[in-house]
């Protein structure tokens, strides 16, 4: 896949690794496609992407290839953790009923009402118990925790404001529609979850916080806590087993605030020219 124009080692370098990477996430079978086009970098190769059908390799010497759009925060790929907080003030443009008082983005409300629609006809009914919060209402949330479980626990349980995928659109907690568990402390024992487990990624969502990966995730287990990637990404990550974001965009963990990507996400950002 190396590009026509790329005729000193640097571009051959980032065009190889590049490549590794498109091939780590099922290259052309993946969420990816094709690589479009050829290889663009700066004079100095500080700055490259590859364009792809389903989005943009981009590379710095600092952070190596990475998928541009896990950056761009009204991507349906953001990856938002306790590394990557969202910017101040932002908002989604758009939002949509999915549940009475509760609301996602167009494209996740419209795959999370067949989610719904599915699980119900499978004998599994969900409700929606939270979907997007506004910075405000997680920073309220946060509080709350704090003072029922103390700051310790609370920050795995819950998150800051602006670290939290609630404020994205693109998140939301289910329950079930009925029956004697109505909290999420026993949700993992549902026929509801297992089912999610199963079918989720068929309407493009992901179990964002998988068992035992708390150290790459930051929060505990929260087998309720559904993440709309779109089918495509959501099927690949189901085909390779993946556990999390972090672990099949490649993508540093993020157990601790303390990270040193803080601040990474942007508005959008277009691919180099």
């Amino acid at each position: 896949m190396l590009p026509a124009h790329a005729s000193h080692e640097p571009e051959q370098v980032v065009a190889s690794t590049i490549t590794e990477h498109w091939r780590s996430l099922r290259a052309e079978r993946g969420f990816l496609g094709e690589p479009q086009g050829e290889l663009l970098c700066d004079v100095a190769v500080r700055r490259c992407a590859q364009e792809f059908a389903g989005g943009t390799i981009a590379w710095d010497p600092v952070r190596g290839p990475h998928l541009a759009a896990a950056d761009r925060v009204a991507s349906r790929y953001v990856v938002v953790n306790k590394h990557r907080p969202l910017p101040q003030g932002y908002a989604p443009a758009k939002l949509r009923e999915v549940a009475p008082g509760q609301r996602l983005v167009p494209a996740a409300a419209r795959r999370a009402e067949a989610l719904l629609a599915a699980a119900a006809d499978d004998g599994v009914a969900l409700r929606v118990a939270s979907a997007y919060r506004s910075t405000a209402d997680q920073a309220a949330a946060f509080r709350r925790w704090s003072r029922v479980l103390g700051p310790e626990r609370a920050a795995v349980q819950s998150a800051r404001p602006r670290h939290s995928e609630h404020e994205t659109g693109l998140a939301l907690d289910l329950l079930p529609a009925a029956g004697e568990c109505q909290e999420f402390a026993c949700f993992a024992d549902t026929a509801q979850a297992r089912w999610l487990a199963e079918h989720a990624h068929e309407h493009g969502f992901v179990v964002r916080y998988p068992e035992g990966q708390e150290d790459v995730t930051g929060f505990t287990y929260e087998p309720w806590h559904l993440r709309f990637v779109g089918e495509p990404l959501a099927r690949d990550m189901h085909a390779l087993g993946s556990t999390s974001l972090e672990e099949h965009l490649d993508l540093e963990p993020a157990g601790t605030y303390d990270g040193s990507q803080a601040g990474v996400l942007a508005g959008d950002r277009q691919p180099l020219r």
